[in-house]
């Protein structure tokens, strides 16, 4: 299979660093498609994933459908705000990709408790059958959390046909970056980074498919289906019929009464695609003044807010590159602007390489140390989770930058940081309050689930000493 993918990659030139067969299977010659399975990177644009995926299918001469499947354990650590913004790209994604007949696209949510990849795979009691069991190859987004990471290996294991993943997350693919699988120093990383990102910022050719899909496989009987098998479910019908969704998530585990983010976001490629162009043509020439001078409080007013698209997969990082470079900035502010997405890189290399990633103990030990010795020293207080979730602290400035996230589903009017360096300040264990951090951070933030997510919180921690030394004159510590 690898010289088949490789020959494949050529066609749509994708990096031979940016793809991995996981597994030894031959093609399945009685294959009647090529299976694309987004599970980072849900769009057409800028996409090696799908490049790939429909480069094989054009070498074999088969159709390409797509198969979304929805983890609800994984989204059991967010909420329904969550699930909204995927679906409204999910939308934009069936759109893009049934257009002129090319493909079709299946969503499917795997249940709490069930396995791994059952709508790839099929069920153990063989009660459904998975969308691979009839493809010739199946091609999928390489992931970075450990759950996932499961996942994939499960389903390696399990398919009878190729598994090919695909960096589409990051910039530069991780083994183009690290040695010997470490994670590199981050400021030697981001050097390294800033040094070749331009090499891997063109274009994506778009391979243009030469099967489209029969009017047989409009509707498959495969995968995990919740309720009737009469019809399809697509992720417009899940949006419409919100109250069978939240049926499904509370089975699931999901908070389902986290309200609707209240902004001008929405799922997909174009709201994030409008951002960006904004973001090149109106604020990044003074990105880097700004960014020094305002710090978070005044985000909203300077930075690209491509946080969310990003975290989603529905805006690609080389496109934001290539865009900036694009537009004509340069110096100080373009430099600014592309560390912050070396250091996106650098959160995925850490959360792929490092077995801790995500816990308490992937803060510095330097900075746990001299967290939990202020600690020692501060009063003892702590509050239920309930109480933190709905801002009800003693701490007014935490409650109203809490109360803006459970509106606006992204703290923009304030700093974020504040808001950790406060629970830090509350919570008598420090190890609680990260827990507590991440919790309310992955629920209600936009775009926090994930290696970013994390690499954000770890940072706030391992800053706190610092913070609390400026606010009492360096007397504390």
């Amino acid at each position: 299979m690898d010289e088949v993918v490789k020959a494949a990659a050529g066609v749509s030139g994708t990096e031979t660093a940016r793809f991995k067969v996981l597994n030894d299977k031959e093609p399945r010659t009685t294959g009647e498609y090529v299976l694309w399975w987004p599970t980072e990177c849900p769009r057409v644009q800028w996409n090696d994933t799908y490049e790939l995926a429909k480069s094989i299918a054009v070498q074999a001469d088969l159709p390409i459908i797509c198969l979304y499947a929805i983890d609800l354990a994984f989204y059991s650590m967010g909420s329904i705000r969550h699930i909204n913004f995927l679906l409204e790209g999910l939308v934009e994604l069936k759109k893009s990709v049934e257009s002129s007949n090319q493909s079709r696209l299946f969503l499917r949510f795997e249940p709490v408790g069930s396995g791994a990849a059952l709508s790839v795979v099929g069920s153990e009691d063989l009660s459904f059958s998975g969308f691979g069991e009839k493809a010739y190859a199946v091609v999928t987004d390489a992931v970075y959390m450990p759950r996932s990471s499961k996942i994939l290996a499960s389903a390696a294991e399990n398919l009878d046909c190729p598994l090919v993943s695909v960096e589409s997350s990051v910039v530069i693919p991780i083994r183009k970056i690290t040695t010997d699988g470490q994670v590199p120093d981050q400021s030697a990383f981001l050097e390294s980074w800033m040094d070749i990102c331009t090499d891997f910022v063109k274009p994506r050719k778009s391979v243009k498919l030469t099967r489209s899909v029969p009017s047989s496989m409009e509707k498959l009987d495969c995968g995990c289906v919740f309720g009737s098998r009469d019809r399809e479910w697509y992720p417009g019908d899940w949006l419409q019929e919100s109250d069978r969704l939240k049926e499904v998530l509370n089975e699931n585990g999901v908070d389902s009464e986290v309200s609707a983010v209240t902004s001008a976001y929405r799922g997909g490629e174009s709201g994030g695609r409008k951002l960006l162009g904004i973001f090149v043509t109106r604020k990044l020439d003074a990105y880097g003044y700004a960014s020094e001078n305002y710090g978070e409080t005044k985000r909203g007013e300077y930075g690209s807010l491509l946080s969310p698209y990003l975290n989603f997969g529905f805006m690609s990082p080389s496109e934001v590159i290539s865009r900036s470079m694009e537009s004509g900035a340069k110096g100080h502010s373009l430099d600014t602007f592309l560390e912050k997405l070396a250091l996106r890189d650098f959160a995925y290399v850490r959360s792929a390489l490092e077995p801790n990633y995500g816990s308490y103990e992937a803060i510095k030990e330097s900075e746990r140390d001299a967290i939990e010795q202020i600690k020692a020293k501060d009063e003892d207080r702590t509050y239920p989770d309930e109480e933190w979730a709905h801002a009800q602290t003693h701490d007014n400035v935490w409650n109203g930058i809490q109360r803006e996230l459970l509106l606006r589903g992204r703290n923009i009017l304030n700093d974020r940081n504040i808001w950790c360096y406060k629970i830090i300040d509350i919570e008598k264990s420090s190890r609680n309050a990260f827990r507590l951090a991440r919790k309310l951070n992955d629920k209600y933030m936009l775009d926090a689930i994930g290696p970013v997510g994390i690499f954000a919180l770890l940072g706030c921690f391992e800053s706190y000493a610092g913070y609390r030394m400026s606010i009492v004159g360096g007397g504390e510590g």
